[in-house]
Formats: structure tokens, C-alpha cells, sequence
């Protein structure tokens, strides 16, 4: 359960501002998708940075210690490409480049958060924004470049209705 009892799934992501997700939505738009893809809405746009699932409220609370600890500064990631996942069926938008920075972010508190008995993802972490979910292929299309300066993380939760799911962003760093 969650930490008020909620089905809610927690992870922790980089969050796009208002410009950078107003970028990535026009992304979205210029993709040519066929049905069954489904377009991520705008407001759901993130890169996760680590998958933690339901939480009680003292698992919550070693999350947050973790995330105030984590040294910080901030990222830089150019979004520069559109990818697929063949197996996954997901469209996502990328970095031929990579971000130090943000890849020692993920991989920081992925560490921290195993040490605690926390059960994270071993894969090396890839940043990415997914774009659409049971896209059927690789859309032939190249974005233009998307400078992401990024300056918090945050702790979101999850829910699912049936109109989908809805991300609450529940902390900021």
C-alpha cells in the first residue's frame, strides 16, 4: 500500500518544465503513430531515475533520507533522438549523448537505496522520455535538438484510473 493506504506505485524521475515538456509534446505530435499506440500525455512526460513501487510510510521516509542526501547540482541532457523498444513497443525520445551528471544521480541513489533492502532494477539506466506505449514500430522521423537543463528531481507517485495514470509529483529536490 501506499502512504495513505492508496494503490499508488512511487519512483523517483527528472521532471520537465513547462517549456521542455511543451517541446516533447510537439515531439509527440510529429510522430507519426498507428493505433494501438498510445501517446503518454504531456503532463505525464518524465525520465524516471528509479522505480521503488508501493511504499508504507517508514519506507517513504528512507526514500526521502536518501533523496535529500544525494549530491546535486543539476544536469544537462540534450534530447536529440527518438528511439524504439521493440520488445517493450515504446517510443521514446533521447540523448546520443548521455548526462554524467544525471547518470550518477540514478546510479547514487540506485546504490543508497539497495543498501537499505530497497529491490532496484540492476539494468544500466538508459534516460528517456517515453513518448508512446504499444507502438507497433520505429517511427522514421528526426527531432530537433531539445536543450534540457535540469535542475530538481522529485518523488512521484502513481495511480491508475480508468482513464489511465495519474503522476503526483509528492517531493521536489
Amino acid at each position: 500500500m501506499g502512504e495513505t493506504g492508496d494503490n499508488g506505485r512511487y519512483f523517483l524521475a527528472a521532471w520537465p518544465d513547462d517549456a521542455v515538456r511543451d517541446r516533447l509534446a510537439r515531439w509527440a505530435d510529429a510522430i507519426p503513430a498507428r493505433s494501438p499506440a498510445r501517446r503518454v500525455p504531456a503532463d505525464n512526460l518524465h525520465i524516471t531515475l528509479v522505480f521503488l513501487g508501493p511504499l508504507d510510510p517508514p519506507r517513504l521516509n528512507a526514500v526521502r533520507a536518501v533523496a535529500v542526501a544525494a549530491p546535486w547540482s543539476g544536469a544537462s541532457l540534450k534530447l536529440d533522438r527518438i528511439g524504439y523498444w521493440k520488445r517493450a513497443r515504446i517510443v521514446w525520445a533521447g540523448s546520443s549523448e548521455g548526462s554524467e551528471a544525471l547518470s550518477a544521480l540514478a546510479e547514487t541513489l540506485r546504490s543508497r537505496l539497495r543498501r537499505l533492502g530497497f529491490r532496484i532494477e540492476t539494468r544500466p539506466f538508459v534516460p528517456h522520455v517515453t513518448l508512446y506505449r504499444k507502438a507497433g514500430r520505429r517511427p522514421r522521423w528526426r527531432p530537433e535538438v531539445i536543450d534540457w537543463r535540469i535542475q530538481r528531481f522529485c518523488l512521484v507517485r502513481s495511480t491508475l484510473s480508468s482513464s489511465g495514470s495519474r503522476y503526483e509529483i509528492v517531493e521536489r529536490w
